[in-house]
C-alpha cells in the first residue's frame, strides 16, 4: 500500500488537509482486491463499485463523507 495509506491504518492518526487529499488519491490507486481486504479489515461492507469501496473507507478513516466521487488521479 501507499504511504499515507499505510501510516493511516497502523496509526488511525488525525490527518491534516493534504493529508487526506493523498489519501483519498492513494485510494484510487489500490486494485478492488486490495480495496477489499481494507473494508474487511475495518469491518465495512465489501460489495459495491470501486468509487463506492473508496467512498466507504475514506469516510471510516476520516470522518467525512465523500459526496460526489472525484476522477481518477493522473500518475505523476
Amino acid at each position: 500500500m501507499l504511504q499515507v495509506t499505510e501510516r493511516l491504518m497502523s496509526n488511525k492518526q488525525v490527518l491534516s488537509k493534504d493529508q487526506e487529499s493523498g489519501f483519498f488519491n492513494d485510494l484510487h490507486y489500490l486494485k478492488m482486491s486490495e480495496l477489499k481486504k481494507l473494508c474487511e479489515l475495518s469491518e465495512l461492507p465489501v460489495a459495491g463499485k470501486k468509487e463506492q469501496l473508496i467512498a466507504h473507507i475514506f469516510a471510516h478513516y476520516t470522518g467525512k463523507k465523500v459526496v460526489a466521487p472525484e476522477p481518477y488521479p493522473e500518475k505523476s
